[in-house]
């Protein structure tokens, strides 16, 4: 048995409200404000892989540096950790003009930096037909998981609007402030119905900074229509009386965790009669908490085995065969039990599973099933 350790990081990636979400190069205008303007930092290995761990000795900020040109203009908050291994950074802009950011590790830049920022006066208008949405949520899903992507607005000038529009949130800590309006900003309808708590399928969650998380969950696999709507705002002409829509996505959701299994009989076997020297299938169907058939697109393999018991006393193991329906999506993967009884009698088949969710342990899945097995086509060399 190995045990793979987590390798310590030697270096990052920065991104965040500070930043332009399609490339920190690119740039990106922020108010003329005193409200900090966060960034982040995801430290990485060797190989470019997301961790949490740092080298020994880093010091309180983990070695990593923040630094905004010209230095005169700005107030620079540096690094510190956060719960899930993550570093986070602020700066306030004091005047107009053109910035630098620059995020180093021990020295070196990390990905992303350094980065040009633009400071305005003020910012314009919302426009929903500038905003956008981005994320892996937009594209797929795993159902009995909460899935997520980010809502960004955008003003008429192109610019990412950078506070919150929550009529109640004070921008010091409003992250539940839309979960709690009787009107919020910010809706989403998820295939024929509205996403909310009270519905138990999601919720949105203002970040304060001009974007918003809209978190869902699922419990069917297939495709499914998601629509974000903004607004509405009454003095802002790119709004009637209503809210508008921002953009619709249609994800595809796969299946959870394997926790239970269908048991089949295919073919003349499935009434329950079999005869000795024909061979016999049973398809084994995974499936996730919520029923949905396994399609292993997110999730590790499972282990299957089947016993044969024979008249009560004779156990064998079931050839599994993996097979795939390519007519579903997603595809669902199940595994075919081949076997060929040799006398006659009762045989019962039993199938068990073992997988991360019950530690590796042998349990019982489906219902035991039974047939009752005939003697065969003669033999004429066996009857002289």
């Amino acid at each position: 048995t190995k045990t793979i350790r987590q390798a310590s990081a030697v270096g990052g990636r920065t991104y965040g409200p500070a930043f332009h979400p399609n490339g920190a190069g690119l740039g990106t205008t922020v108010p003329l404000s005193t409200d900090n303007l966060f960034l982040y930092i995801q430290p990485l290995d060797v190989r470019g892989n997301a961790v949490s761990r740092m080298p020994e000795g880093v010091n309180q900020n983990g070695d990593f540096t923040v630094e905004v040109f010209p230095s005169t203009s700005t107030s620079v908050t540096q690094p510190s950790v956060q719960a899930d291994g993550t570093w986070v950074a602020a700066f306030k802009a004091f005047q107009v003009g053109e910035l630098l950011v620059e995020v180093k590790f021990r020295g070196v830049h990390v990905e992303g930096s350094p980065a040009r920022v633009v400071v305005k006066e003020s910012v314009g208008k919302v426009n929903p037909n500038e905003s956008y949405l981005l994320g892996a949520g937009l594209v797929a899903a795993v159902t009995g998981s909460t899935n997520s992507f980010l809502l960004q607005l955008v003003t008429d000038d192109g610019d990412l609007y950078r506070k919150s529009k929550s009529p109640d949130c004070s921008c010091a800590d409003c992250s539940a402030a839309e979960r709690s309006l009787s009107t919020p900003y910010v809706t989403v309808r998820l295939d024929s119905g509205v996403l909310s708590q009270a519905e138990g399928n999601g919720f949105v969650m203002d970040n304060c900074n001009g974007t918003y998380t809209i978190n869902y969950n699922l419990e069917s696999v297939g495709y499914h229509i998601i629509v974000v709507f903004i607004g509405p705002e009454l003095d802002n002409r790119n709004f009637g009386s209503a809210s508008e829509p921002v953009a619709f996505s249609n994800i595809l959701a796969y299946s959870g965790p394997t926790t239970q299994a269908e048991l089949q009989f295919i073919g003349d076997v499935a009434t329950g009669v079999a005869y000795s020297g024909i061979q016999n299938q049973m398809d084994i169907q995974p499936l996730d908490r919520f029923g949905n058939p396994q399609d292993y697109t997110s999730q590790l393999p499972d282990e299957f085995l089947v016993n044969i018991t024979a008249n009560e006393f004779i156990t064998t193991q079931c050839n599994l065969t993996r097979q795939i329906d390519r007519s579903r999506v997603p595809e669902p993967v199940f595994f075919r039990c081949s076997f060929t009884p040799t006398v006659v009698g009762t045989y019962k088949l039993n199938a068990f599973l073992r997988n991360e969710g019950n530690n590796f342990v042998w349990e019982a899945v489906g219902a035991t099933k039974s047939i009752t097995v005939l003697g065969g086509q003669a033999d004429v060399q066996a009857t002289e």
